[in-house]
Parts: C-alpha cells; sequence; structure tokens
C-alpha cells in the first residue's frame, strides 16, 4: 500500500497503520469504496462546503490524475484527510449539518421493512445460536413494526444532511466522514443522538427537552418518535456486531427504555397520533 500510495498520490509514507496514515501530523484515512462511485462528485461538493462554513469534516485528496477514486485491482480507493480529532457529539455539532443538498433521498421506510424482513429470514439460525435472541426477537420486532406503521404516516420533508452507520460505530469521526453522508430529516440523527446517551447511562432529560422545544410540526414529532421506537440498537447488534453482553444489557434495559419513550411521548403535544400508542404508559 505504500508503494501504491506514492505512485498514485506522489506522498511518502514512514507507516501504514491499520487504515490510516500520517503526512506531517495530518491523519489521512484509507478507505476502501465499495458503493456506487457516482455520488463522490456530490459528497466532495458537500464536504467542501462544510469545511468552508467551518464545519470541519473529512475532506477528499485528489491523486496525481486529479481524481478522487483511485483503482487498485479490483477496488476503489479513496483518501480523506481529518480535519478535527475532537471526539465529542453533542446537539450543538448535530445542528450545523443543515446544509440541503442533491443526495438522493433516504427512503427509511424501505430500508426498515428491508432489515425486518432479513431479520425474520433469519430468525430460525439466531434462535437455534443464542436464547436470548430467541426471547427478545418479538418484542424488537414489534418496535420495528410500531415504528414502520407510524412514519408510514408522514412524509419525509425538510430533509438536511444526515448520516448512515451502524449504531455501534456511531462516533465523531464517522459523523465527519462524508461517506456516511445521506439526505434525511434532521430528526434522525438526533434520535440516534439520544438512543446512544441512553446506553451509555449518559441521557439527560433536559437535553430531550431541548431537542422537543424545537420541534414546531406534528410531523416532526412523529418522525422523532418513530426513529426512537426502530430498534437499530438491536439489529445492528446482531446482524454485524455481536456482543451476548451488550445484547443482556439491551434487554435488561427494555423497561427504562419504555420509560423514557413514555417521557417522550408525554412531552410531545402537535402529534395526536403519538398518544395512540397505548401499550407505552
Amino acid at each position: 500500500m505504500k508503494e501504491f500510495i506514492f505512485i498514485n498520490y506522489n506522498l511518502i509514507i514512514d507507516k501504514i497503520y491499520k487504515d490510516y496514515f500520517f503526512i506531517n501530523d495530518e491523519k489521512i484515512k484509507i478507505i476502501k469504496y465499495k458503493e456506487d462511485i457516482n455520488k463522490i462528485d456530490k459528497l466532495v461538493h458537500i464536504s467542501n462546503e462544510l469545511y468552508k462554513n467551518k464545519l470541519f469534516v473529512d475532506t477528499f485528496i485528489l491523486n496525481k490524475e486529479g481524481k478522487f477514486i483511485t483503482k487498485n485491482n479490483k477496488e476503489n480507493i479513496i483518501l480523506l484527510k481529518v480535519n478535527d480529532r475532537d471526539k465529542l457529539i453533542d446537539i450543538n455539532y448535530l445542528k450545523k449539518f443543515r446544509i440541503i443538498n442533491n443526495l438522493e433521498k433516504e427512503n427509511i421506510k424501505e430500508k426498515w421493512i428491508k432489515e425486518v424482513d432479513e431479520f425474520e429470514n433469519k430468525i430460525i439460525e439466531y434462535n437455534m445460536e443464542n436464547k436470548l435472541i430467541q426471547n427478545s426477537s418479538n418484542y424488537f420486532i414489534g418496535l420495528a413494526e410500531n415504528a414502520i406503521a407510524l412514519i408510514n404516516e408522514y412524509e419525509i420533508t425538510n430533509e438536511i444532511i444526515g448520516h448512515n452507520i451502524n449504531f455501534y460505530k456511531i462516533n465523531k469521526s464517522e459523523f465527519n466522514n462524508p461517506l456516511t453522508f445521506i439526505k434525511i430529516d434532521k430528526m434522525y440523527d438526533m434520535s440516534n443522538y439520544i438512543k446512544i446517551k441512553f446506553y451509555r447511562n449518559e441521557l439527560s432529560l433536559d437535553e430531550i427537552d431541548t431537542i422537543l422545544a424545537e420541534m414546531n410540526d406534528e410531523s416532526q414529532e412523529a418522525k422523532l418518535f418513530s426513529y426512537l421506537l426502530y430498534p437499530n440498537y438491536y439489529f445492528d447488534l446482531i446482524s454485524e456486531n455481536f456482543d451476548e453482553k451488550r445484547l443482556h444489557q439491551i434487554v435488561k434495559k427494555i423497561k427504562k427504555y419504555e420509560k423514557m419513550l413514555v417521557y417522550v411521548k408525554e412531552k410531545t403535544k402537535k402529534c395526536k397520533k403519538i398518544k395512540l400508542f397505548v401499550w407505552l404508559k
């Protein structure tokens, strides 16, 4: 890889770590890109605009041919310069991702339906492997179905830059990675922020109040609630990052998480459909 980077980028590297290296104390990430290469120009534009607006996300590095993607055998390689090494994600940071972009809108309903279908197709295999999955799967599928039913009532509008990241990989570094950018409602990232803080035992009701206070219509309340209902923390754990100890922690906190949902339900004023979730009380 050292030789590949020198030949294609004219960069001399002392050492390559797992997926990054340093040039003059600047961190450069090596990405093996497997998605649609036609999106890259749009992501380059967005990351540059965010950077100009003092949101120091990662930025793309051109190769010697003036391109952002370089072929290495059959792999597409992208280099990203890390511009922010702060690890803190807070509400104010999330609010900065406001630039409307020309990315294709994320169809969250389709994504959820596909994810639940895939999980149900594998449920027999999961059941044989782990009794805890067997005993908890129906509950979390039920949560997902409730989330899908609610979000199906509303059109996703007022889209901003959100982030498509496996729940257990959500951190500041991934938020700054333009390859995770999607076009979606602003409540999507806010809901993941709440869930992360909850499962880290760091969630304050004041933070929930702050998010709720800024919502100005029924649609935003409904979408936040549906995102909170959807158990991506469960599906992502089982599909890619299975850790039985972590699954025990999730199941153990079911009632506590329901109490948080009840708090949000009681605080929302505009969306009457949320009040129909009578099992949350």
